[in-house]
């Protein structure tokens, strides 16, 4: 009987969470219908929705289960997954098909302008290329914020130090090609961001360490008393698992230097797509309202 019920009330949530997905999805098109017009949102929504399928996928591939995508007015979207990442190159994986995905949304928009002559899908491209691009931006929890973070914390030597520093600095040098000032500030606020990140799970990381080298010392010096040793034995495996959690696979220097090659390609790409369509009317509007 108890099991039903649980049963039951499991089921609920179930259809309550598929609900939701349908009353956010309606929510966002009257939204941005408003906003534009219905051809553009569904446009809009489509871009946003094949970004987070490519999260999906990413996920799917790193043995990741996945609940859903919600459509959010006004904040895109987000997939939900039950589990976290395993390793940083997952983390990166993950974040980075998002773009990418959304990058052959961006090309196939294009395309069909070039085809049709019809300024809705520029303008579908150009907007499509500048939310991937901001999306891209260094800072949690955008997605170029979780792939800075995975290079970051996958850094142990001065090559993968120099990669990322020179990443960063063509970072800034295109921020100050294309005016984008609001992206400077950003880019700023996550650098920052990362130094107090990297500083807390170093802290973080010592203090456990230094707790496991304790439990160690009590174990070799319990001896008789059964009782405390079993619950020391079970204190060092519960540290040692939060030193796993704290501490992710870290990547090689070799996916450190293809990961940032490929993030600073992916900003390019939309940048080059979003300018061939900037003298349509509508897509110039677009730029500027997102310097």
């Amino acid at each position: 009987m108890k099991n039903k019920k649980f049963n039951k009330f499991i089921g609920l949530i179930v259809a309550s969470s598929k609900f939701l997905k349908f009353i956010l999805a309606g929510l966002s098109l009257s939204v941005y219908s408003y906003l534009f017009t219905w051809p553009f949102a569904i446009m809009l929504l489509l871009m946003i929705f094949i970004h987070e399928y490519g999260h999906v996928v990413a996920m799917r591939k790193c043995g990741i289960h996945v609940k859903g995508i919600y459509l959010i007015p006004f904040f895109g979207g987000v997939a939900v997954a039950d589990d976290n990442f395993k390793t940083r190159r997952d983390e990166a994986y993950i974040a980075l098909m998002g773009p990418w995905y959304g990058f052959v949304v961006s090309a196939f928009f294009l395309l069909f302008y070039y085809l049709t002559k019809n300024p809705l899908f520029a303008a579908g491209a150009t907007w499509c290329s500048m939310i991937n691009l901001f999306n891209l931006f260094p800072i949690n929890p955008l997605d170029g914020g979780r792939i800075l973070k995975s290079l970051a914390f996958s850094i142990n030597n001065i090559s993968g130090i120099v990669f990322l520093f020179l990443s960063l600095i063509a970072m800034f040098f295109l921020i100050l090609y294309f005016k984008i000032w609001l992206f400077l500030i950003l880019l700023i606020m996550a650098v920052l961001e990362l130094f107090f990140e990297v500083y807390s799970i170093n802290k973080k990381t010592k203090e456990l360490e230094k707790l496991k080298n304790n439990l160690e010392n009590k174990i070799n010096n319990t001896k008789t008393d059964l009782e405390s040793l079993h619950y020391y034995k079970e204190k060092k495996i519960e540290v040692e698992n939060e030193i796993n959690k704290t501490i992710k696979p870290q990547m090689s220097l070799k996916q450190i230097i293809l990961y940032s090659f490929l993030y600073l390609i992916t900003c390019l790409f939309f940048l080059i797509l979003a300018s061939f369509s900037n003298h349509v009317p509508g897509c110039k509007e677009a730029l500027d309202a997102f310097r």
